[in-house]
């Protein structure tokens, strides 16, 4: 993509690794599984969404589908931890 800026370019590595990270065989199936159910991962890529992924490390509505999809908070805390584990791209630099 041409128009594509290096912070776009480390935004879709993050998304990546990130994605790599949560759905790693030692990521339990349900856990993967409720990911999935929750809409986590965009369709067309297969990646983490970006707005998922951020949002879930705000403790929003996504760590309540997790739960609702029979996620224990410990696991969502834990899924936190994962995602929190892989720095975000920052703007500037």
């Amino acid at each position: 993509m041409a128009d594509e800026t290096l912070f776009d370019q480390a935004w879709e590595h993050w998304r990546g690794t990130v994605t790599e990270a949560l759905t790693a065989p030692d990521v339990p199936a349900n856990i993967r599984a409720a990911l999935q159910k929750a809409g986590a991962f965009d369709a067309d890529t297969g990646l983490i969404q970006r707005e998922w992924a951020e949002g879930l490390m705000t403790a929003d509505e996504h760590a309540q589908q997790l739960v609702a999809q029979g996620l224990s908070e410990e696991q969502v805390n834990q899924l936190v931890a994962l995602v929190q584990r892989h720095p975000a791209p920052a703007a500037g630099g």
